[in-house]
Formats: C-alpha cells, sequence, structure tokens
C-alpha cells in the first residue's frame, strides 16, 4: 500500500495500483470535464477504433458527424458510414460511404475478391498473392485460411492499436489495459454508459418488446 495526493481535489489517499492519480471515480471524471477535442482536433479513441468527439455536450463518432455536416442531416439510426479505404480515423468526406443498413456494410466487405491463388486485401484494396497473408488462426473448410489483411496492412493496424493508451483503469483498477475514452477502460466505460442512460436503455428494451408481441 502507498498513500497518494488526488490531483483533482488534493486529499491523501492510500491504494495498491500502479500509477493511479485520482481517489475516486468521480475525481478523475471532474478531471476529464471539458478535455474532449473538437472536431479538428484529436478527440478519443474507443474500443472498436473509431474517433469520438464531443459536440453540444453529446458524444459522437466523429466519421458519423462529418457525413451529418456533409449531407446536411441527421443520420437515421439504422444508417451506416463506411471507410473506403477501412482506416477508420481517415474521417474525410471523400473517404466515407453512406450505406442504408448495417445488412449491406457486411455484404460490402464480402464481395471483395478471392481465389486459391490471389486474394483482395481488406485495407489497401490490393489484390496479392497468398503469400502475402498470414495464415489464420481458425482455419477451416468453411472460411477462409488467410487473414483480411496484408502483412503491410496488419503491421499498420498494429501500430494503430499499439498508439491507444494503456495503463491502469482507474474505475475497476485493471492493470496494463487500453483505455480509449474517458481514460478507463471498455468495460467501465460501457457500466458508466449504462448507469447514466439506464431509464432510455429499459424504456428501448420495453418499446421493442411490445413492437414484437404487437407483430405476433
Amino acid at each position: 500500500m502507498k498513500n497518494d495526493i488526488c490531483q483533482n481535489c488534493g486529499i491523501e489517499f492510500t491504494h495498491n495500483q500502479v500509477n493511479r492519480k485520482y481517489c475516486s471515480p468521480t475525481c478523475f471524471a471532474k478531471s476529464q470535464a471539458g478535455k474532449t477535442k473538437s472536431p479538428s482536433g484529436d478527440g478519443n479513441i474507443d474500443a472498436h477504433g473509431y474517433r469520438i468527439i464531443r459536440i453540444n455536450g453529446h458524444r459522437i463518432r466523429e466519421h458519423r458527424y462529418v457525413m451529418e455536416l456533409h449531407l446536411g442531416r441527421k443520420l437515421l439510426d439504422s444508417e451506416v458510414v463506411h471507410h473506403k479505404d477501412h482506416n477508420k480515423l481517415n474521417n474525410s468526406p471523400s473517404n466515407l460511404e453512406l450505406l442504408a443498413s448495417q445488412t449491406d456494410h457486411t455484404q460490402l466487405h464480402r464481395t471483395r475478391f478471392s481465389s486459391e491463388t490471389h486474394k483482395e486485401c481488406c485495407r489497401c484494396g490490393q489484390i496479392k498473392p497468398r503469400s502475402e497473408f498470414s495464415k489464420g488462426s481458425r482455419s477451416s473448410h468453411t472460411t477462409d485460411p488467410h487473414q483480411g489483411y496484408c502483412r503491410p496492412c496488419a503491421a499498420e493496424k498494429a501500430a494503430e492499436r499499439k498508439k491507444l493508451k494503456t495503463g491502469t483503469c482507474p474505475r475497476c483498477g485493471k492493470i496494463d489495459v487500453y483505455l480509449p475514452t474517458k481514460g478507463m477502460c471498455g468495460g467501465c466505460n460501457a457500466t458508466l454508459w449504462y448507469l447514466a442512460n439506464r431509464e432510455r436503455y429499459e424504456q428501448g428494451r420495453r418499446d421493442r418488446r411490445a413492437k414484437k408481441d404487437d407483430s405476433q
């Protein structure tokens, strides 16, 4: 156990974690207030690799916000914004494509060239020999035996992931985990979101259940 001074409230506290700076999740949340950058800044990266920004006090994925500005309207919940070069951080309007549903998005990713000797890289879009792709860890007769990214693209993706901040989650205390947003791990972010939006979430579930019952 060791003693430290909370960087938010200045109170001394005792803990047994590595690099802990705040005495409680409340102090941590207060310290993060207003730190989310504007659309022209870097923003935060969520657990799925998308950049999150704050607009009028609400958190939104930057690629969806850019598409809304481009179209001049709000996106429907069912609409999906596709990154043409498969780089989730490249949110230039020319790199974004609006799709009507997640089904269309899934189908788009499945319609890539593949043969016994060559296949198309999911990231750069180039058709290369299969020798340029690493073997997948779970190959079978029903799946492609090679990974979706060629070796150079796989290395780039791994390098991007290493840039994500890692450390100790101040809420749950997990050590050496990715801290995608608000300085907390993905699980704690999801828990806090649910606690803050519990009523809306539960109301949505009730509405969907009622709609399903009516359809039957």
